[in-house]
């Protein structure tokens, strides 16, 4: 091949590269190139938050650590109805609540993702807004209500500076049919409100150093719901009462674990680890015969002093194949008010040796089913129930 040939050739490399890498910008922008696997993305980079779409391009961005909310806000509304948005791991530290009110996916990179909510107010809020949905089927009585919600792998974290506990978790109301998978929220007050929701899932849920004692807010707040599905539920170390239920129907708690303070940790508890109040008067009048709260195959060691470790009042509970135990409290179960209970199959037992003055259960005008029970160390009480073996 002579010089003139080589040159040639070369000269035609060269501009075949050219055009390939001005194809590749041409479909870029075009639209036609390989999107990635979301809606759109958030990512830190250096001093600077970014949010871009599918195709990698530039939504917005700002300053890492003081657009946080705005920039995150941004993209999920960039989305429309729809879409899923990936929080990319790093610390995004919220000046404002985000909120969610589309039939929106958004996962984060699990404790790799960490939020920082806003004092005294929420990382996330989920709730319907006025604007057009993709509507539930057979829903118009319920006027098309949201719908479709995941949240999955972040982590809400209320450490900041001198301040233990700061912000909330996240707030959910008024939806159906949603999602919620392997949640990290901790050192908050209030850590997940969950408020007239139906038909919802929630796994993988841990809830870590949350509740307020001073605001009465407990680490998980459910009022007004039905055919809730918990499965890993944690709930450890809560600074008031750990779950509070009122009102509401038909929510299933299985293989969790609800526990208390340790004494290595110099915190006692004075509440509740599980308070279940009022639920049968829901708003239907269908009281106890369709309210059950159902709590299975779970641990829930160490209430506090004087306390009784479940506590229930004028609700119906069935409590099966549990590991429980009073830990410093005065008894496990407590049923007051015209409450029902169905314990069975469950192993209690006392920290402390007899006579501590401990009771499996304390029931007062109330129904009881109990039978099966594995009672060692501990004693049952029982003050006017009706008691059905």
């Amino acid at each position: 091949m002579s010089k003139a040939e080589k040159l040639s050739l070369k000269f035609l490399l060269v501009a075949s590269l050219i055009c390939l890498l001005q194809g590749i910008a041409n479909s870029n922008e075009s639209g036609t190139m390989i999107r990635s696997g979301f809606s759109a993305t958030v990512s830190i980079e250096g001093d600077k938050i970014i949010a871009a779409n599918c195709y990698g391009k530039v939504i917005i961005k700002g300053i890492a650590g003081k657009a946080d909310a705005e920039i995150i806000q941004t993209a999920i509304d960039s989305m429309g109805l729809a879409g899923e948005i990936k929080i990319c791991k790093g610390k995004y530290i919220l000046e404002k609540s985000i909120w969610i009110d589309t039939n929106l996916k958004l996962t984060g990179e699990g404790r790799g993702t960490i939020f920082v909510p806003p004092p005294n107010d929420y990382a996330f809020k989920v709730e319907k807004k006025e604007k057009n949905l993709f509507p539930r089927p057979y829903h118009t009585k319920e006027g098309h209500p949201l719908y479709a919600v995941i949240i999955r792998d972040i982590t809400i974290d209320g450490e900041k500076g001198l301040l233990p506990n700061s912000g909330k978790g996240i707030f959910l109301r008024g939806f159906w049919s949603s999602s919620f998978e392997n949640l990290w929220i901790q050192n908050t007050g209030n850590a997940l409100a969950i408020e007239r929701v139906h038909e919802s899932d929630f796994s993988n849920i841990y809830l870590i150093n949350n509740g307020d004692e001073k605001k009465k807010e407990p680490g998980l707040f459910i009022t007004g719901v039905d055919n809730l599905h918990f499965s890993g539920l944690y709930v450890i170390y809560q600074n008031y009462i750990g779950l509070e239920m009122l009102r509401g129907k038909l929510v299933f708690i299985t293989q969790s674990m609800f526990h208390g303070w340790l004494p290595r940790h110099n915190k006692s508890s004075k509440y509740p680890i599980i308070q279940i109040k009022d639920l049968n008067d829901d708003q239907k009048n269908e009281g106890r015969y369709k309210s059950d709260i159902v709590i299975e195959n779970c641990r829930i060691p160490v209430g506090g002093k004087g306390t009784s470790v479940i506590n229930i009042i004028n609700s119906p509970v069935t409590l099966r194949q549990c590991v429980a135990t009073s830990g410093f409290g005065n008894n496990v179960i407590s049923a007051t008010k015209n409450s029902r209970v169905n314990i069975s199959d469950n192993s209690f037992y006392s920290l402390q040796p007899l006579p501590a003055g401990t009771y499996v259960l304390y029931a007062e005008e109330s129904e009881v089913f109990f039978k099966n029970e594995n009672r060692n160390l501990l004693k049952v009480f029982r003050s006017h129930p009706k008691i059905l073996r």
